[in-house]
C-alpha cells in the first residue's frame, strides 16, 4: 500500500484454494490521530479494491476511553 503516514504490510495466503490477505497496520504513539485515522481509511479503501477476505492485525495506539473528551478518538472510532 502507498498511503504515505501509516505504516502497514499485507501478505496473501492460498489456503484450500481459497485466498486471504493478511495485513499489519501501525501508529506511532506521537503521530496524529486525525491523519492516521485519513490514512488508514485510504489504506482499507486499497484493500478493498480487490474483493478479497481480509484479515488485519493492528497496533493503533488509539486511547478508546478518551472517545468522549477527543473528537479525533471518536472519529476513529
Amino acid at each position: 500500500m502507498d498511503c504515505a503516514n501509516v505504516e502497514n504490510l499485507w501478505i496473501e495466503v492460498l489456503k484450500q484454494n481459497k485466498k486471504y490477505i493478511i495485513g499489519g497496520v501501525y501508529r506511532h504513539p506521537n503521530s496524529n490521530v486525525k491523519e492516521f485515522t485519513s490514512e488508514l481509511d485510504c489504506v482499507l479503501s486499497n484493500v478493498n479494491r480487490w474483493k478479497t477476505p481480509c484479515v488485519l492485525a493492528d497496533d493503533f495506539n488509539i486511547d478508546l476511553s478518551k472517545i468522549e473528551v477527543n473528537v479525533d478518538t471518536l472519529n476513529y472510532v
